[in-house]
């Protein structure tokens, strides 16, 4: 029986109310069985629900456009952003809500998370009532790449009930851009670290010598010709012969997931690493000292040579 613009509805027993996009019926025969197909060829999708009703009890099949989507970007220390919040990080989650409880299996049917040529694989979990799906994507998404959220036009039944169906009537889609590497501030764009290792206060070696220093310089002023001690952070070792540089390979990753890429420096000879935590505003600016950072590991003794090896 048509029901409905591309709605049929099969059936054993006889229909004696229908109505197309909320559908109410009854079934006059006992125990007859049902089944509602959508097949709508505009939308390009098709579903099915089925199952048994006695005589004269009501099968209702919802309003098939009752269903929102909402979408949060969940970071790893726990922060909810929105996906058009910047800077976001490249170790993150995605957080779907549905207005209602969903099918689960259905659900992730519909959804996808895409740069502009590649589909991003990623594990799905669910809430207890299931209105909230969580992706983890597997591995770290790419630096200043955008990405697009979508959830398809589809079905999907309650999660706690065979007899209701419910619609995504129009699509969902939305955009995210990862932080930028090497952006310490947030501003989209890649600033720049220099070390002086050898760097001494004064030409007596006695007094600081070998001291070591690292410079941050922000993009939005690298310009002409740049003196060292015209940096927007400049970081002194704790004393002479510290010898501070940055380590080559992980000196400006985003270490605790926020957006913004962090300063790893270490002592060569004190045997100490510092984590200076990048961060819109001035907190890295001026001149800072060793033990300003946020994170400091030490050795258990000097000229042990600790130092980072990765973080991932």
């Amino acid at each position: 029986m048509f029901v409905g613009c591309g709605v049929f509805l099969s059936f054993r027993g006889e229909v004696v109310r229908g109505k197309s996009k909320t559908l109410s019926f009854l079934i006059s025969s006992m125990f007859a069985s049902f089944i509602l197909l959508i097949n709508l060829s505009c939308s390009g999708y098709s579903s099915y629900i089925g199952g048994t009703a006695s005589t004269g009890e009501p099968v209702i099949i919802s309003d098939l456009a009752s269903v929102t989507v909402t979408t949060q970007i969940l970071t790893m220390n726990g922060t909810q952003k929105e996906l058009s919040d910047t800077p976001l990080p490249i170790n993150l989650k995605i957080q779907i809500t549905f207005s209602k409880p969903v099918d689960a299996t259905l659900a992730e049917g519909l959804f996808s998370l895409k740069n502009s040529s590649t589909n991003i694989a990623g594990a799905r979990s669910w809430n207890d009532d299931f209105t909230v799906m969580t992706i983890k994507p597997y591995g770290y998404l790419a630096y200043g790449t955008t990405y697009t959220v979508s959830i398809a036009v589809g079905t999907t039944k309650e999660a706690t009930s065979t007899q209701e169906l419910e619609e995504i009537s129009a699509p969902f889609e939305q955009t995210f851009k990862t932080m930028a590497i090497h952006d310490f501030n947030g501003d989209g764009r890649s600033d720049l670290l220099a070390s002086a290792s050898g760097w001494k206060k004064g030409s007596d070696d006695s007094v600081n010598g070998n001291t070591g220093r690292d410079y941050l310089f922000y993009a939005d002023n690298l310009t002409g010709n740049i003196n060292a001690s015209s940096a927007s952070a400049i970081i002194t070792g704790e004393q002479s012969d510290d010898y501070m540089a940055l380590n080559t390979h992980w000196s400006s990753l985003d270490v605790n997931d926020d957006g913004y890429a962090d300063i790893m420096a270490y002592s060569m000879n004190r045997a100490a690493n510092y984590i200076f935590f990048g961060s819109t505003g001035t907190s890295v600016t001026g001149s800072l000292a060793a033990t300003n950072a946020n994170i400091i590991f030490s050795a258990t003794k000097n000229l042990d040579e600790l130092s980072i090896d990765a973080i991932g």
